[in-house]
């Protein structure tokens, strides 16, 4: 438990029709083209609403959307995503599910029920890292419009965006691609620190500037989401525990630290079922693993 298994077989599969149904590498090279070569989303009269409690995840969606001119207010807090809702219309509120004090259904509701009805029926779209079956029908019926998972994908984004903002404020640009030659003795040196830097340029859309700039935040924040999880974790606040972990596993995928995600998604699902032994047996080396993640990344940035 916490480490995971990996088993591997065979399928004998009965063939049903001899009839060729066509070649799928060629339709699925054909479907990635398409993707590749697609206009990018320009609405600059849309106004939306971006909550996440952690900044790392804001700055990089930010990137994500620079380029559509879209007008963007941020949220680090439920709170702070209720008021700002008080004041100003959005045409859609993209919303982090797992946030300390107050979680992003909640946020949701209370931005509803507020006195003034301009955001009572307006598209709230769920961020979360909750990707298995069925969580979309959950967070619907938990009053949500729609769901994307995170990391999140540009694609997905910006086609999310253009599902529930309104069709006049919405326009098309051609994308304006950005693509340098890759660092190579960087990459060389975060690959010595653990660090996939082909998952974390993915995540980042191949963009080399906003993944130093997401390395950098991830080696800068660290430090405040230590503290915040070892209060937690000091206090037996396994429910306060489980969310600062997941932005551990959140934020360190991202970058490509895949085995401080993986060892943060075990202990997220041991605070998730309040296994007490189990947290207090790896709690301390997943503080180790997160400050020698962030050390590592200073010093190849360095």
């Amino acid at each position: 438990y916490g480490k995971g298994s990996v088993f591997s077989f065979d399928i004998l599969q009965e063939i049903r029709d001899e009839k060729p149904i066509g070649q799928f590498d060629a339709s699925s090279a054909g479907a990635s083209s398409h993707n590749k070569n697609k206009g990018i989303l320009f609405a600059p009269d849309a106004h939306i609403l971006l909550t996440d409690d952690t900044k790392m995840n804001i700055m990089v969606v930010q990137r994500l959307l620079k380029r559509t001119g879209l007008q963007i207010d941020t949220a680090d807090s439920g709170q702070k995503a209720i008021e700002l809702a008080e004041k100003n219309a959005y045409d859609l509120i993209l919303m982090d599910q797992r946030m300390p004090n107050m979680d992003g259904t909640e946020t949701m509701k209370r931005i509803r029920e507020l006195p003034d009805p301009k955001n009572a029926a307006n598209p709230v779209i769920c961020l979360t890292a909750d990707a298995i079956r069925g969580a979309k029908e959950k967070y619907i019926a938990l009053g949500f419009t729609d769901y994307l998972t995170k990391p999140i994908d540009s694609s997905e984004l910006e086609n999310m965006l253009l599902k529930y903002l309104p069709p006049e404020k919405v326009a098309s640009s051609k994308a304006d691609p950005h693509n340098k030659n890759a660092d190579g003795s960087l990459y060389e040196k975060l690959a010595k620190e653990g660090i996939d830097t082909e998952t974390g340029l993915e995540y980042c859309q191949q963009d080399e500037d906003l993944y130093v700039e997401v390395l950098k935040e991830f080696a800068d924040s660290i430090t405040g989401t230590i503290r915040n999880m070892q209060q937690s974790y000091d206090a037996s606040d396994w429910e306060e525990y489980r969310v600062f972990v997941h932005s551990i596993k959140s934020s360190s995928r991202t970058i490509g630290a895949e085995k401080l995600s993986e060892r943060s998604a075990a202990l997220e699902s041991a605070a998730a079922a309040k296994d007490a032994d189990l947290i207090h047996a790896e709690h301390d080396d997943l503080v180790k693993l997160c400050r020698k993640t962030a050390d590592g990344i200073r010093n190849s940035l360095e």
